[in-house]
């Protein structure tokens, strides 16, 4: 569920939008549980397959003897893999505006952490702000640092 719901967050879901889930890894067991999950993350549908996407995708690419994988077959969804599990929101996703968007909010947290860095680096601010006020700028820094971090990780997953 976690899983999930982290991948509709990292890609800009609302919450209310219900999108369909694709879970790879061949356990029938979960299928039970699918209209549970499909409640509670909010999905369209919960489909559990046995045969990973890449190999339908490799197939297909040799049974159309083709020499570069077409936009269609290519897996430009938001996945996450969990256990032996691999969970796949079936939108397709705008690389580009994807990549632009991160880069934006990168460069917005940034800005957050040079602020904080220069607040923590200034000893008269050290020595006159009040200790919770430091312990707080210090909070702020590395929640700043962690979202930067996740803020990376997932462009780094959309690079060509």
């Amino acid at each position: 569920m976690n899983a999930t719901r982290n991948l509709r967050s990292e890609n800009g879901i609302p919450p209310g939008q219900r999108v369909p889930l694709e879970i790879e890894g061949g356990a029938k067991s979960v299928e039970r549980y699918a209209p549970y999950m499909a409640a509670l993350a909010r999905l369209e549908s919960v489909k559990v397959v046995t045969r990973p996407h890449w190999v339908s995708a490799l197939i297909a690419f040799f049974r159309l003897g083709l020499t570069s994988m077409p936009a269609s077959l290519a897996n430009n969804t938001p996945t996450a893999v969990v256990g032996d599990f691999r969970l796949k929101l079936r939108i397709e996703v705008d690389v580009a505006a994807e990549r632009a968007r991160l880069q934006k909010e990168i460069s917005r947290v940034e800005g957050d952490v040079a602020r904080a860095n220069a607040n923590l680096s200034n000893p008269k601010f050290v020595e006159r702000a009040p200790t919770a006020v430091v312990a707080q700028e210090k909070e702020r820094l590395a929640t700043f640092l962690t979202t930067l971090n996740q803020l990376k990780s997932q462009l780094d997953k959309l690079k060509p």
